[in-house]
């Protein structure tokens, strides 16, 4: 098994620690929840808009990619590996949700946690603005939610996560151009649907 330094190196790629996980070194796992659980966080949040499930969905993601790291291959690239996991995450709890719609997909036992997103206002905001801004971000949240599954992943990961169209493309399995007409479809969708547009 290959040692692997317990303290962060930024000269170490992620396909570096992949390997030094497929070797054995929980180190590399650590590592690698380090760098990627706050990106994850606000991939799911943006999708279930719950911060519950979005930690259960993080959680697991972290779970399938140290149980799936024999199937890890370097060429295709880690963060578009480890967002499908999460997009299927996402897809998977919505479609449960949508077929079981009184249901909780786990007890929470009434507890409320706050959200991982932390949207601050202009302080320079009167009342006014402040308010606007608010009804703004919570219909921006509520029509991005409302998306097919296709075209939200494919919003999230261009406009937030920064993925280029070729890692996108690897995510959602379909070519750069359906990564372009699914963005442009999602953004059309949010754009006729807004108070604000």
């Amino acid at each position: 098994m290959r040692s692997f330094p317990v303290t962060p190196d930024h000269d170490v790629t992620d396909i570096d620690l992949m390997r030094a996980l497929q070797e054995g070194s929980e180190a590399a796992l650590c590592e690698l929840i380090a760098r990627w659980e706050k990106r994850l966080l606000s991939f799911v949040y943006r999708y279930t808009q719950d911060t519950h499930t979005t930690q259960d969905i993080v959680q697991e993601t972290f779970v399938r990619l140290h149980l799936k790291r024999e199937q890890f291959k370097p060429d295709r690239g880690f963060s578009p590996w480890l967002f499908t996991i999460a997009a299927n995450l996402c897809h998977n709890r919505a479609r449960w949700q949508r077929r079981h719609p009184e249901q909780s997909w786990d007890d929470t036992s009434g507890t409320t946690v706050e959200s991982p997103t932390n949207l601050l206002a202009d302080p320079t905001d009167g009342p006014v603005e402040t308010t606007i801004r608010r009804e703004q971000i919570e219909e921006l949240k509520s029509l991005v939610l409302a998306l097919p599954h296709d075209l939200k992943t494919a919003v999230l990961l261009h406009h937030y996560e920064g993925l280029s169209s070729a890692e996108i493309a690897q995510v959602v399995g379909c070519s750069l151009r359906g990564v372009e007409t699914r963005i442009y479809r999602g953004l059309k969708k949010i754009r006729a649907a807004s108070r604000f547009a």
